[in-house]
């Protein structure tokens, strides 16, 4: 049974079109999780120090000023100043081109991932990808999940990041010693077929005290991948702004294509994109979401005033 393609298309898939042109437009330089530099001064690399030293480093490597590297660096970590407000004082701070990572989660439909991922080969630009070796079903659930494994090879080969959503959890029931035969099973059998570098939790239905996958310990075959994001606050990738649709359901998002307009030279931003939300025809029911009152998004459908 295939799943209709616009089963939970929630926008058009101009709309990531028109922000990586806007991304573009702002000189933003497109990298993949596997692309970060992670030191590895901590157990396991576990500890938070290590991306914050990370972000540090790269904040360091964005301003011209060797004598304000570091203390403009720590000043973006904290937030104790912006980078508009230093570069009143120091204007060529920030000459280095915006960094940005697309990211996607394959949680349905990976085909759709697959297309997005040819489309964004053909828009010259790179992102990280995230598929599960299997899907979480419940009863009422039997949507296939397979993977087009010959063309993920040649898309990495093209540069794009195939990466492993880890569900192990959730498919455990939140058996922690069963989590980790799963997961010592998928990444075997992603390391079998990709250049596996980078892991990304899924958040899944959660468990007993509120577990969802997000809370596995880092240690065992995931230690030496990088845990690129979703990790409690605890790990991952740091960055200074963010967009994801991962809460589509119920939050009234930002116009991705704003938030990317006010990156400014010297940040980097993360934008996730499910791609089992973007198509070519609106899903039904979608005027229950809190989308169906935001005028920038009723604009991108054509559907008028609220």
């Amino acid at each position: 049974m295939t799943k209709d393609y616009n089963a939970e298309t929630l926008f058009p898939v101009r709309l990531v079109e028109e922000t990586v042109a806007v991304l573009r437009h702002r000189g933003a330089r497109f990298i993949t999780y596997k692309e970060l530099q992670v030191p590895s001064l901590f157990p396991h690399r576990m500890a938070f120090g290590n991306y914050a030293l990370e972000y540090l480093a790269y904040k360091a490597r964005t301003t011209r000023h060797r004598l304000f590297r570091w203390p403009l660096a720590l000043s973006s970590l904290f937030r104790l100043r912006g980078p508009r407000a230093w570069r009143r004082f120091f204007p060529t701070w920030g000459d280095t081109p915006p960094t940005v990572i697309l990211q996607h989660d394959a949680d349905r439909q990976p085909y759709k991932t697959v297309d997005l991922m040819r489309q964004e080969e053909a828009w010259g630009v790179r992102s990280s990808n995230y598929f599960f070796v299997r899907r979480h079903q419940w009863d009422d659930d039997h949507e296939p999940y397979e993977l087009d494994v010959a063309e993920l090879c040649r898309l990495e080969s093209a540069g794009l990041e195939v990466g492993y959503h880890l569900n192990a959890y959730e498919l455990a029931g939140y058996d922690l010693a069963r989590a980790w035969e799963i997961v010592a099973h998928d990444v075997a059998w992603f390391q079998a077929r990709f250049n596996l570098r980078t892991f990304v939790p899924h958040g899944g239905v959660r468990g007993p005290g509120g577990l969802n996958n997000a809370f596995i310990p880092y240690r065992g075959p995931l230690q030496d991948l990088v845990w690129a994001y979703n990790g409690q606050g605890r790990y991952g990738f740091i960055k200074d702004i963010s967009w994801s649709d991962g809460e589509v359901y119920v939050t009234a998002l930002a116009d991705p294509r704003c938030v990317a307009a006010s990156l400014v030279p010297g940040q980097r931003a993360l934008f996730l994109m499910h791609p089992q939300y973007y198509g070519d025809r609106l899903m039904p029911e979608w005027e229950k979401l809190p989308l169906a009152r935001l005028g920038w998004w009723r604009d991108l459908w054509g559907l008028g005033p609220a």
